[in-house]
């Protein structure tokens, strides 16, 4: 049982992007390709949350790969980027693209008795205008901050 409790307190954070390389990969192109992070950060969650579904996951995921990616290693701070813009630019790409493989999508159909292309036209138009609008605002305070 010592083995086991040893391993229950190990808090070391562990995560999956310095292993596989991705976040070296994404700010790579952000620097080579002059993309704002606050795009890449919005994008990456767009592009797991069309994945999954799952607007919490997407954001998680996304803020973990966009951190490894503009986080400098030898201060451990993030280099360039306003955390609390970071922060709204991956919620606002976690509420995108609702479509059939997401919860909400199933309640907002349910309880206004919607057939799904209707759904999808009403809640998943709702979801894409607020997640871009979102963006831009997010793009607009960082070049008046």
């Amino acid at each position: 049982m010592g083995r086991f409790d040893e391993w229950l307190d190990d808090t070391r954070p562990v995560t999956v992007a310095p292993v596989t390389g991705i976040g070296d990969t994404i700010g790579m192109l952000m620097s080579h390709g002059n993309i704002s992070p606050y795009i890449m950060a919005w994008l990456i969650t767009v592009l797991i949350r069309l994945a999954t579904g799952q607007g919490v996951v997407s954001a998680m995921t996304a803020a973990g790969i966009i951190s490894a990616a503009i986080l400098d290693p030898a201060t451990g701070q993030l280099v360039g980027v306003d955390p609390a813009l970071l922060v709204l630019a991956t919620a606002a790409g976690s509420n995108t693209l609702t479509h059939i493989n997401d919860a909400s999508f199933w309640l907002f159909k349910g309880y206004f008795d919607l057939s799904v292309k209707d759904t999808l036209k009403t809640w998943g138009l709702l979801e894409l205008v607020n997640s871009v609008v979102g963006l831009i605002i997010v793009l607009f305070i960082s070049m008046i901050a």
